[in-house]
Formats: structure tokens, sequence, C-alpha cells
């Protein structure tokens, strides 16, 4: 038997763009302080938000699939000294 669910309940979770909108704390984290610069790098947002590396580029790359950030220019991260990607506000 079919129940009759209220549509906008259904359509609500199932939406790809609700489903992908929804961040974890540390994503949280991570965007404040994104916020405030231009572009990071892995390490300096490690660094800046007590994160492993690990973690920050886990919750990186999840949200340049979301759509919560985009890739920026390459530059000289301020730790490594070593030309990286960064990544910035879309």
């Amino acid at each position: 038997m079919k129940i009759n669910q209220t549509q906008t309940a259904c359509d609500h979770y199932n939406n790809p763009t609700f489903q992908y909108r929804v961040v974890s704390p540390q994503e949280a984290l991570i965007l404040d302080h994104v916020r405030k610069v231009r572009n990071y790098t892995i390490t300096e947002l490690a660094y800046l938000t007590k994160l492993d590396k690990s973690s920050v580029s886990g919750r990186r790359n999840a949200m340049l699939k979301k759509g919560l950030l985009v890739y920026g220019p390459k530059r000289k991260c301020k730790f490594t000294e070593i030309f990286v990607q960064t990544v910035k506000l879309p």
C-alpha cells in the first residue's frame, strides 16, 4: 500500500541541491576562514583551523564537489614554499 506523504518533504530530502549544501562542522570552519581571505592552500587551512591536513584535504574535496569551493590560482604556500593549487569561494 502506498502512503500518501507530503511531496514537499520527500522532494526536499531527495533534492540534490539540499543534500550538497549541508555542511559538516569541519566544512563550516574551513568556509569561515576562506571567506576572510581570497584563497588558501591545504596546509594554510590546516594551520588556521587546527585540523589535520588529511581532514582538510577530504573536506576540501567534498566542498569542491558540492560547489561550495572552486580552485584558485596556483601559488607558493606560506609554510611549504611549494607551488600548489589554492581554493576559494565561487
